[in-house]
């Protein structure tokens, strides 16, 4: 008997290990520059480096968080591997526990099983099944050992990242209520609770070491998970017809007359809900990956623990799994998902090699940052002081050699207003750093004060901003950052709100606002019923500010509904922080989201009127808002060039001009028609001689095309171009497509060229329509302007 168990557990360690070398996954260290990646810098940095100030983060990672995306700092790649290997060795085995002992006919097939699921999930999802397979045991033998196991992970999960943590809880509350329901025994319920609330705690103390940040964490989790759904959503076209078929394939599993089946349905439906929130939320492909690796870990257990109808199982999650993954490719950014078998050649490189291995890594990644090194300029003013980023580049912190403070939120991703205000309490005068990098980002229109998802940046966080301004003074700007400098005094005088009024969804609001003065509006819109309804099950819809400007262009950018209450930025529009120039006024206001039918018709606005206090330093020489981005230098001499077409005094028989009808007319009744797989009207300069035509003064200028277009199905590319030059330029911004018909949308293309890099060349500015359908364009402005920059 003894030389039996002895076989069977030398047979075990050799699956154990010939399973955890051929999984062997091709773990990333190398960071660079980026919202995602610098945070992973960052957590690991402070693990290692400033625990004390991880331990007051409210983020979506928690202080364990270097579990799942290691650096090399400090001692976390030894922490992060023992961790991985006791967490995968630790499934295998109750894997192969579970199923030897409730299907063991079907043991060779689940190893199969097994290989696919270790090498497509990632740790979060063994930790999950981990925590499910204990609770499962606990069903079964009601061996209060198991709960025990379960809420060890729940209580790590939860510090490595809340979706973990929130997982495996679900599972332990879904196996509390299917115990109570079918035992009715109290005391085994309470001491299941009981169990399970302590240990967590207990874990979660040894994490803080205070009671009190536990308790605040755990409460932030919750309060972070409320508000994904409105803060970061993006919005593909989905197959809803595919999704349909998709949730019917998931539900069809019930139909199986199988125990385990439907227990292992009842307990994982919670934590179904919250990867389909999750990825369905922020719909991109990374995301949508999440549930889709999901599917496997949950079919595949399914299908190894039932005792019937394995084929009619593996049917239904192929198709299951199929039709989820079709419409995986609507999602943005997609690629096709890839399953690579190279446990052994990871686990050469990364454990056998490790010397070589983190050489590597440490020297790419100082490779990846060196963009965000700083000039000796700007160290010498920072010097020793304290110094933080907004919006989210943490980078600059690997790059260079500052005393980084960071704040509670570690980056500002406007997830919601009572994170803001946490955020706005951080940068204040008392709390907040020394100086302030505000970096760039790109948006939709090649201007630099964007955000994430499309929207503007000075419309995130409108707490934070405001306090930003106020406490804080321009010192120094550059074409990546202004550089800030907290105040001795307010700059802000008071701040004055105007009446409520009201409006509707779609109408044009009048801006009535001072030279002298920030003006800021803010908007509160309510969802209907079945807008909550379908925020609860879906996501929420997409909100949309539109900017008339005084040349009557318009800008489009999202925001975020509830932080809207709080203040839209209208005065001064700031498009290029990194320039002089005084930049155009916005003149009216209008207020769109994707689908009226979710809202409430009526929405009210109230005008915000922030006045300066001009004895502040920063208006030392300069009365206005100007001074706040060291503006001030007026921008209406600066046009050098201008070409407008409107296309309406075109002969009727050229056919690149069309008459439309007047229903979906932009400026009049003719447009310019883009067909299927071709060109539009190409606009040309000979640099050579654009130059030449210019005083010698002029020495950098900005190129800008802008046109309105209709776009229903159609791939499209806005360029500008310039070639047989010695620097040559391709800048393509893809056509979105419009939302209804007769909606017609800005289409804004911008570069930069001075003229040492591009004495000579061609300049082209064009439509190129790829796709299968044809585009109108109309009202096309390209305007050439000199530029002049501040560096001091």
């Amino acid at each position: 008997m003894n030389i039996k168990i002895v076989k069977r557990g030398l047979e075990k360690s050799l699956i154990v290990f010939v399973l955890y070398i051929l999984t062997f996954p091709a773990y990333e260290s190398v960071f660079t520059i980026g919202l995602d990646s610098s945070y992973i810098w960052a957590l690991n940095h402070l693990f290692a480096n400033s625990y004390e100030s991880l331990k007051e983060m409210i983020y979506p990672l928690g202080p364990l968080s270097f579990l799942l995306n290691f650096t090399f700092e400090g001692n976390n790649f030894e922490l992060f591997l023992c961790f991985h290997t006791l967490i995968k060795i630790w499934f295998i085995l109750l894997f192969m526990h579970v199923v030897e002992t409730w299907n063991h006919k079907r043991m060779y097939v689940s190893y199969l099983i097994l290989i696919l699921i270790l090498i497509i999930c990632k740790i979060d999802f063994l930790l999950i099944g981990i925590t499910l397979f204990h609770c499962l045991l606990f069903l079964e033998n009601k061996k209060l050992t198991n709960i025990f196991l379960a809420a060890v992970i729940g209580g790590i999960g939860i510090c490595i990242k809340s979706s973990i943590g929130i997982s495996a809880i679900s599972i332990i509350i879904m196996t509390f209520i299917i115990d109570l329901y079918k035992n009715r025994n109290y005391k085994i319920s309470c001491l299941i609770a009981g169990i399970s609330i302590v240990t967590m705690g207990l874990i979660g103390l040894l994490v803080f070491r205070q009671m009190d940040l536990l308790l605040n964490y755990y409460f932030n989790v919750f309060r972070l998970s409320l508000n994904y759904s409105s803060a970061l959503s993006i919005f593909p076209d989905n197959n809803w017809i595919v999704l349909v078929l998709f949730f019917i394939s998931f539900f069809a599993n019930l139909l199986v007359k199988d125990k385990n089946v439907k227990r292992i349905f009842i307990i994982l439906f919670p934590v179904f809900f919250a990867m389909w929130k999750h990825a369905m939320t922020r719909e991109d492909f990374t995301h949508i990956s999440i549930l889709l690796a999901y599917l496997f870990l949950y079919w595949g257990i399914i299908i190894s623990l039932s005792k019937t109808k394995t084929l009619v199982l593996l049917l239904l999650a192929s198709i299951n799994i199929s039709l989820f993954y079709s419409n995986m490719t609507n999602t943005w950014n997609y690629y096709p998902f890839k399953v690579e078998i190279s446990g052994i050649n990871n686990f050469k490189n990364l454990i056998l090699d490790v010397n070589n291995y983190k050489q590597k890594s440490i020297e790419t990644s100082t490779q990846n940052v060196n963009t965000n090194v700083l000039d000796s300029s700007v160290l010498e003013i920072i010097h020793h002081s304290t110094i933080d980023s907004y919006p989210w580049e943490l980078s600059y912190f690997a790059a260079n050699n500052l005393n980084w403070k960071p704040r509670k939120t570690l980056q500002s991703g406007s997830y919601a207003r009572w994170l803001d205000a946490i955020n706005a309490n951080d940068f204040n005068r008392i709390q907040g750093p020394d100086f302030l990098i505000f970096h760039f980002n790109e948006d939709n229109y090649g201007g630099k004060f964007g955000s994430i998802d499309g929207r503007y940046l000075l419309n995130d966080n409108p707490l934070t901003v405001f306090t930003i301004f106020n406490d804080y003074s321009l010192v120094l700007k550059n074409d990546q950052f202004l550089l800030l400098k907290k105040n001795k005094r307010d700059n802000f005088k008071q701040t004055k709100e105007g009446k409520i009024q009201n409006t509707t969804w779609n109408r044009w609001i009048t801006v009535p606002y001072e030279q002298s003065e920030i003006l800021r509006i803010k908007v509160f819109s309510k969802v209907s019923l079945i807008g909550k309804i379908k925020n609860f099950i879906y996501k929420t819809e997409e909100y949309f500010v539109d900017y008339m400007f005084e040349d009557s262009t318009v800008l489009t950018y999202r925001y975020i509904s509830n932080n809207a209450r709080d203040g839209i930025w209208i005065h001064p529009f700031i498009r290029f922080p990194d320039t002089k120039q005084e930049e155009k006024k916005p003149i009216k206001l209008r207020f769109r989201c994707s689908n009226h039918v979710f809202n409430k018709q009526s929405i009210q606005y109230q005008f915000q009127h922030i006045t300066l206090d001009l004895n502040a330093e920063i208006f030392s020489t300069q009365k206005n808002v100007n001074s706040l981005f060291l503006k001030n230098e007026p921008s209406n001499d600066s046009l050098l060039l201008t070409f407008y077409e409107n296309f309406e005094n075109q002969k009727s028989n050229n056919q690149s001009h069309v008459k439309i009808s007047s229903v979906y007319s932009y400026a009049g009744n003719f447009a310019h028609l883009v067909e299927s797989d071709a060109l539009s009207h190409i606009y040309t300069i000979q640099l050579d001689t654009f130059w030449k035509g210019l005083d010698t003064t002029v020495s950098e200028v900005w190129i800008e095309s802008i046109f309105v277009y209709l776009n229903s199905k159609s791939k499209a590319t806005h360029i500008i171009e310039i070639n047989q030059s010695d620097n040559n330029i391709w800048k393509g911004n893809e056509l979105q497509l419009t939302q209804n018909n007769h909606l017609w949308n800005y289409s804004y293309n911008i570069v930069q060229i001075n003229r040492n890099e591009y004495k000579r060349g061609i300049l082209k500015i064009c439509i190129w329509n790829t796709g299968k359908h044809k585009i109108y364009m109309d009202n096309w402005r390209i305007s050439i302007r000199s530029i002049k920059h501040s560096h001091n």
